[in-house]
């Protein structure tokens, strides 16, 4: 299925959305120490640009090799709302094919905010068919981004020099496998809208999160996740990348999720599960409903890392 030609993809969560920049290791240990950007180093008058493609960041700031002030890749992750503050306060670059030129370039003057859209890039740097969107800040935008949008900040430089070493290999799967998963991005996205989207994506065989999802929907219990938990315990033969998952671990993590959503309907399904001609399906649903009638909670599909 080919992409709109106009697509905002990234790499979010239910929190945050990401975008990435490229700075100098005197701008890039200030924003990491402090977890924003603070002047000085970081220039709170020039206009500063943020991407949420990270293979477009690669191929302006040649992934991290290009120079000095572009030798360190950072990825931003700022609010959902914030995002959405931009865009909805925002002016496009170039004036679109239907809009009259005086009234773009007042626009342009007045909005905190610039919108370009660019060709996105494969792992080679080729520009593609559809296109990617920066978003550029100046005043008032800057003073948001820095002071209240930004939710935490990472270096991202091993990875762009991982990946690009790779495609210099011309390894260009393993590569793939390591790029940040970005997915069709809703402006003004909340935790709602964010459940929807990750469900859908539990259904989609071509990638590699099918477990991370699960343990989503069993974070966040709700019965709207019961019909795409059953299509994902349909769909795991097919999931290759599973194929190690002798003993059940998948389907034991579709069943914890059904267990703490706990309706009527997730009780059901665990059940009808147990009546599956799949022995490991059947064993971990038997043992599951064994849980439920003992009062105890699902598992703990991935817990915190301890300090």
């Amino acid at each position: 299925m080919s992409r709109p030609s106009r697509e905002i993809r990234a790499f979010y969560d239910e929190h945050s959305v990401r975008v990435y920049q490229a700075y100098s290791d005197v701008i890039a240990d200030s924003a990491l120490t402090h977890q924003t950007f603070v002047s000085p180093p970081f220039s709170m008058t020039r206009m500063t640009w943020i991407k949420p493609s990270f293979l477009w960041m690669m191929y302006r700031a040649g992934w991290g090799k290009k120079g000095e002030e572009q030798k360190r890749i950072l990825a931003i992750d700022i609010t959902h709302e914030g995002f959405a503050w931009a865009i909805a306060n925002s002016s496009p670059s170039h004036p679109e094919p239907d809009m009259n030129y005086d009234e773009w370039r007042q626009a342009l003057e007045k909005a905190p905010v610039r919108i370009q859209w660019d060709p996105e890039r494969d792992l080679h740097h080729n520009p593609l068919a559809h296109r990617t969107i920066q978003i550029g800040l100046r005043g008032e935008a800057v003073k948001h981004y820095t002071k209240t949008w930004v939710k935490g900040i990472s270096d991202e430089t091993s990875l762009a020099h991982e990946v690009h070493d790779l495609v210099l290999k011309d390894e260009l799967e393993r590569a793939r496998t390591l790029l940040p998963r970005e997915k069709p991005y809703l402006v003004g996205m909340n935790r709602q809208q964010y459940l929807a989207v990750e469900r859908e994506q539990l259904l989609d065989p071509a990638h590699y999160d099918h477990e991370e999802i699960v343990a989503l929907l069993q974070r966040y219990p709700e019965n709207e996740s019961v019909p795409y938990l059953r299509k994902a315990i349909l769909l795991k033969p097919s999931l290759l990348y599973l194929e190690y998952d002798d003993y059940g671990a998948f389907y034991k993590k579709c069943l914890w999720a059904l267990q703490d959503i706990g309706t009527p309907e997730a009780i059901a399904l665990i059940a009808e599960c147990s009546l599956s001609d799949d022995p490991m399906l059947k064993d971990q649903a038997l043992y599951r409903l064994k849980r439920i009638a003992a009062g105890r909670s699902g598992g703990v599909q991935f817990p915190p890392e301890r300090g």
